[in-house]
């Protein structure tokens, strides 16, 4: 069912990280989280599906689904699940990262990266972030060699450091019971399958270890 959403104007797109409501609003249907935006502001992410579902938008064929995936949720309602960042390195593999690790995504260009040494990094913040790139550790295919690409900048031991990554990104709510050992290796916690693709799990913790 295709319908439109009617607003003042638009303003620009970008990558984001949403977070979960905190408990004081997470009755409120029409949101499905929220973000902070670049010059620091909080910013609400609408939950299209559910405001056309407010609007009574729903077409009497939903009725069936809505059962179905009533079914489902409550086959899997015993499982733990956990928040995830979903991300690429190259086109032909997928990642993950705990999305409560995750402080912001950043957008850069290759060339913004500065080599100091062996190491790379980028100005940040009226400073320099120290940048990480998986393939730096793990047996994994080479950072792709796009000019966009994205910065994940999470904080270990107060300190901030960037996971070099590109597109898309994605948040997922996934099963806790994945692989610890078929693809376990330094950096890599572990893997799980989201959506057809086997996904590596990232130990940011020990990664950073390694490498900094």
């Amino acid at each position: 069912m295709t319908y439109g959403l009617i607003v003042d104007r638009l303003q620009d797109s970008e990558e984001i990280v949403i977070k979960p409501l905190g408990r004081h609003l997470q009755g409120c249907r029409g949101y499905a989280g929220a973000t902070i935006m670049g010059d620091g502001r909080i910013a609400l992410i609408l939950d299209v599906s559910n405001l056309g579902s407010m609007a009574e938008l729903t077409p009497v064929e939903a009725d069936a689904i809505a059962l179905q995936n009533q079914n489902r949720d409550t086959q899997s309602a015993d499982k733990e699940t956990r928040s995830v960042l979903l991300f690429r390195c190259s086109e032909e593999e997928s990642f993950a990262i705990p999305l409560e690790k995750v402080d912001r995504i950043e957008k850069i260009q290759r060339s913004d990266i500065e080599y100091v040494g062996s190491r790379k990094v980028m100005q940040y913040r009226n400073g320099s972030l120290t940048l990480l790139s998986i393939d730096d550790i793990a047996s994994v295919k080479p950072l792709s060699d796009k000019e966009d690409l994205m910065v994940i900048v999470f904080q270990v031991e107060a300190k901030l450091v960037g996971l070099l990554a590109c597109g898309p990104v994605d948040t997922r709510e996934v099963a806790m019971d994945f692989d610890h050992v078929t693809l376990r290796q330094t950096g890599i916690a572990g893997s799980t399958v989201i959506e057809g693709r086997t996904t590596l799990h990232v130990d940011v913790e020990e990664m950073t270890q390694q490498l900094v």
